[in-house]
């Protein structure tokens, strides 16, 4: 409940930050304001002495991370096409980085024992007082550091949505046939994902008797490979193009998922699985990274610029949908192993083959002759479909 609460925040937070980013242009104002939110939630968490008031916490805490798709917008208006996937790269780089090392904070901070006025501080409370002294600090870098953009001289891409409104807008602009494969994708790869991560402990123990220790080995080198193949795509962007590396990186997820099938085929477990096992986990964590890049950056030059806010918290409220459903669907299935990636690989398989199908669109919408002529053609083709 307190990750859901998390997730409906942000997803919320992000559609109307990502709008209000396209309407002003203007990012510094609302990345203070959003780090507000993650002051406060934070501070609540450090102070909390009920459950309610840990869920709140992280309610409020989601509203910050909200500002996430109103800073890619920002980025696809600062960056031409070419640059746009490099650029990317080392944003989500960045963002694996910070979720590799911070649980390693815990190591120094799991030994507070003191007193802050009333409230006594363990290792329990205290990640949301240190938390809350990293936001003050980035609050004082943004202020003094980060300037918003002069559009004239940074806009890039597509200008403008076709000239409608209201829901035929936002309907022309989001519902086109490559439009919703990419989130299909962006949706297929992070339920799948989330679902590998929660059976993970569990089928590790009943495979090969790992424990904790084993399991955060695990996760530490999964990390260090996300980060590597994070550097790979930002030198082979410039050389291959999105659509390319979302195939591959859709493929390398339906063999990842392959592996798991004809692994619980065999319920004895065991060493003689060990091979298959990392061979899958390998293959899943290259996957991963590069349909993350590579879908953001395409779904930034498939969208006009005037849209990129909202259409980036379209995508990240499909990210957090999936986030949610992924652990349901793992705990629901958990005892049925085999029906689990079955499953999954239709879903993979599914997604694959519509990339497929609509892979000759996914290309920047600047590089056709008129938005209108495209559109008119893609609405013909979606209805052919």
């Amino acid at each position: 409940m307190t990750l859901s609460s998390s997730f409906i925040s942000s997803f919320i937070a992000g559609i109307i930050l990502g709008r209000w980013s396209d309407r002003t242009m203007k990012i510094k104002r609302i990345i203070l304001i959003a780090n507000i939110w993650e002051i406060v939630g934070n501070l609540l968490y450090f102070m909390a002495s009920s459950k309610w008031m840990l869920l709140g916490s992280k309610f409020i805490s989601g509203v910050g991370m909200g500002v996430g798709p109103a800073v890619i917008a920002d980025v696809a208006r600062r960056t031409t096409d070419k640059e746009r996937t490099s650029v990317l790269a080392v944003l989500m780089g960045c963002r694996q980085l910070g979720l590799m090392l911070g649980p390693g904070f815990n190591l120094f901070l799991k030994d507070a024992n003191f007193s802050v006025g009333s409230i006594t501080v363990d290792k329990l409370n205290v990640p949301g007082l240190f938390m809350v002294v990293l936001w003050l600090l980035m609050q004082l870098a943004v202020v003094w550091m980060f300037h918003d953009a002069d559009e004239e001289k940074h806009g890039r891409g597509r200008l403008t949505a076709p000239t409608l409104s209201g829901w035929n807008q936002y309907k022309t602009e989001f519902l086109r046939g490559e439009m919703v494969v990419l989130l299909l994708a962006v949706f297929a790869t992070y339920f799948t994902q989330t679902t590998i991560e929660t059976i993970l402990a569990p089928v590790t123990f009943q495979l090969f008797k790992w424990t904790e220790t084993e399991n955060s080995i695990v996760l530490c080198l999964a990390g260090v490979e996300i980060i590597i193949v994070f550097v790979c795509v930002r030198f082979a962007s410039r050389r291959v193009s999105d659509r390319s590396l979302l195939l591959f990186g859709l493929v390398c997820m339906l063999i990842a998922l392959s592996t798991g099938v004809f692994i619980f085929q065999s319920p004895s477990g065991g060493t003689n699985q060990l091979p298959l096992f990392v061979f899958g986990l390998i293959i899943d964590l290259i996957g991963l990274p590069i349909i993350g890049v590579s879908s953001a950056s395409l779904f930034t030059k498939l969208t006009a610029r005037d849209q990129q806010g909202l259409g980036q918290g379209i995508q990240r409220g499909v990210v957090g949908i999936a986030a949610i459903l992924g652990p349901l669907w793992a705990g629901l299935s958990l005892d049925h192993l085999t029906v689990m990636f079955v499953m999954m690989v239709v879903l993979m398989a599914a997604i694959l083959t519509l990339t497929v199908r609509y892979f000759v669109r996914l290309v920047m919408i600047s590089s056709f002759p008129s938005d209108a002529a495209f559109l008119d053609s893609a609405d013909s083709d979606d209805a052919g479909a």
